[in-house]
């Protein structure tokens, strides 16, 4: 046994931020980072004891686990795909030559250690910081980081991260890396996951994979962090791979789970009443609303961290203009609070449509905490915040959008006077302006985290606050049934040479794909089937990005473009969607 050194204060700080920032991030994760940044050795025993203190330790026992199903594309739909291949001269056997699509993988809830690794864990004494790596000794990609993280950063062509975030939201660059592996004769070239990644928004941006230009490099260094200048020699030999015919089907599969949708969860208790909730765990409604959308693999993670195992705190928008509590809200509090009779028997999962494409069953009974935002205009906000006059008011700094936000915190029976119920007291923070005028407040049963920090995660979820796009939605409108999109057509080839026979050929089909799909940001029906065009007006658009370890912020400079308040709705929308990049930092975007 061995013994655990206190870590610094700085490093404390640290894990609790990046842990709440990303719940999925393991023990061992947290240690690695932690490790990487303060120049020190940290033990995954001296972070899980972090989380304990802190309250966001796995529980004692038995781990629990979503066992996702394997959502594989139907039958009749791979027979579809092999008929479109078949016309354009690709013949496949499907009995003989067809892998399985990858499987969806969920996260766990918890992390998951065996008894035999945490045998094998020592605890190792805190070590003191090295010496600073000297400027000239670090290689130019380094310095390249750093300065990142040091300054804001200017560039032209920063309309492209409304691509780069429609990316991270759907495509997984590993699925190309996978096929490579399986049907690739020539060995893979370093980094083959990282180059897929950005020979696609090379594509999609519409620049070149054999001339790239310095500005265009900028471009690169700034969404791809670990760019090494070596890779574009790799990225042009790899748009060159010839694919093969099992290469291309499986591509056409990927494709189709990458892009699956769906709407929503509906929630069924076992005394048979409901409640839905969104894919973008924004809001709770008494009925079906397919108006948001997100790729299935996103929204069943956040039907897991944030509903499933409560790794974090969901913040909801009550989009209503005069009332806060409905029957489904209602319904979701009693859920929240662990009343047996509200306990949920089974979860289905909504496609665009709201039809059912699977469900869940056996959950965890368990408090879960919640925070609903209630507006000055709904009936309940004046009886919430009666107390909060009587309140000194307080200050968070250097949050998303705002530099500064005011806000009081108070006591209140709310709940237990609607459910008819004892539940522990809840708490209400008021938000105010710099003139005192109240912006909205947040009603949470989170009884242990500290006020900064529900405040700071608010405005991480709802940077946009009362500019929200989720706002436009109008929840009484009647529904409309999407139809479906072909994703599985072949792509065009070039110069008459077989369909799909080099990477970059097919690259190029998923990266229409893409661009289409970030038009969803946007309210623009006539850029619907014009995405060269929609590529053409992001790439004009100048900026800054700023980066740390909690947030990547692209700040648009769009005071004088003919389609400012357009781009601004596009802008809003993207911050909301809960994007993270490959380093798990959220994804936000302003127009200035």
């Amino acid at each position: 046994m061995g013994v655990t050194y206190k870590l610094k204060d700085d490093i404390v700080t640290f894990v609790l931020a990046r842990k709440k920032d990303d719940p999925a991030l393991s023990c061992r994760q947290l240690a690695h980072l932690a490790s990487e940044k303060f120049q020190i050795t940290v033990s995954k025993s001296s972070v899980n004891s972090i989380l304990k203190e802190s309250h966001l330790s796995s529980p004692i026992g038995r781990r629990t686990e979503i066992k996702s199903p394997k959502f594989e594309i139907p039958p009749e739909k791979k027979q579809q795909i092999a008929e479109n291949l078949k016309r354009v001269g690709v013949h496949v056997d499907l009995i003989q030559k067809i892998e399985t699509p990858l499987a969806i993988v969920q996260q766990p809830l918890v992390d998951q250690k065996s008894k035999e690794e945490e045998s094998q864990e020592s605890i190792i004494p805190e070590a003191q910081e090295p010496p600073q790596e000297k400027e000239e000794e670090m290689q130019p990609a380094v310095r390249h980081v750093v300065a990142l993280a040091a300054q804001r950063v200017v560039s032209g062509g920063m309309g492209f991260a409304v691509l780069k975030a429609a990316q991270w939201e759907t495509v997984e660059p590993r699925v190309f890396e996978e096929l490579f592996k399986k049907y690739l004769s020539s060995s893979l070239p370093p980094h083959c996951a990282a180059l897929c990644e950005m020979l696609l928004f090379l594509k999609m941006a519409g620049l070149s994979t054999d001339n790239i230009k310095d500005d265009e490099r900028d471009i690169l260094k700034i969404f791809h962090e670990n760019f090494q200048d070596s890779w574009i020699q790799n990225v042009s030999r790899l748009a060159q791979e010839e694919v093969s015919e099992n290469f291309l089907f499986n591509y056409f599969l990927e494709k189709e789970r990458m892009f699956l949708e769906v709407s929503g969860f509906h929630f069924l208790l076992e005394d048979k009443t409901q409640f839905f909730i969104d894919s973008q765990g924004a809001s709770v409604w008494d009925f079906k609303m397919t108006r948001i959308t997100t790729p299935l693999e996103k929204a069943l993670s956040q039907l897991s961290q944030l509903f499933i195992g409560n790794c974090r705190t969901p913040f909801f928008m009550i989009n209503a203009p005069t009332a806060l509590v409905s029957q489904g809200v209602k319904n979701f509090v009693a859920w929240c609070e662990n009343i047996p009779e509200k306990s949920v028997q089974v979860v289905s999962v909504l496609d665009k449509n709201g039809e059912e494409i699977a469900r869940f069953s056996s959950l965890p009974r368990m408090r879960r905490n919640y925070a609903i935002n209630v507006w000055p205009a709904q009936n309940e906000f004046e009886e919430l915040t009666k107390a909060a006059q009587w309140s000194a008011k307080k200050s968070v700094e250097g949050l998303s959008f705002k530099q500064k936000i005011f806000y009081t915190e108070t006591k209140t029976n709310f709940i237990n006077k609607q459910w008819n119920a004892s539940f522990s007291e809840s708490r209400i923070f008021t938000l105010y302006d710099e003139q005192s005028r109240p912006l909205a407040a947040v009603l949470t049963n989170d009884d242990h985290t500290k006020a900064e920090d529900v405040i700071r995660a608010y405005f991480s979820r709802w940077p946009n606050l009362d500019q929200s796009p989720f706002l436009k939605f109008d929840p009484t409108a009647p529904e409309k049934k999407e139809e479906p999109v072909i994703l599985a057509s072949a792509p065009s080839s070039s110069g008459g040479g077989a369909p799909g026979k080099y990477f970059h050929e097919l690259l190029q089909d998923l990266g229409e794909t893409v661009l289409r799909y970030s038009l969803k940001f946007f309210e623009s029906p006539e850029l619907k089937d014009k995405p060269a065009d929609f590529a053409a007006i992001l790439k004009d658009i100048p900026g800054s990005v700023e980066k740390d370890d909690q947030k990547m912020l692209v700040l648009w400079d769009i005071a004088s473009h003919p389609r400012r308040e357009w781009l601004e709705f596009g802008a809003r929308s993207v911050s909301e969607r809960s994007i993270t990049d490959p380093k798990g930092r959220k994804f936000l975007l302003q127009a200035q």
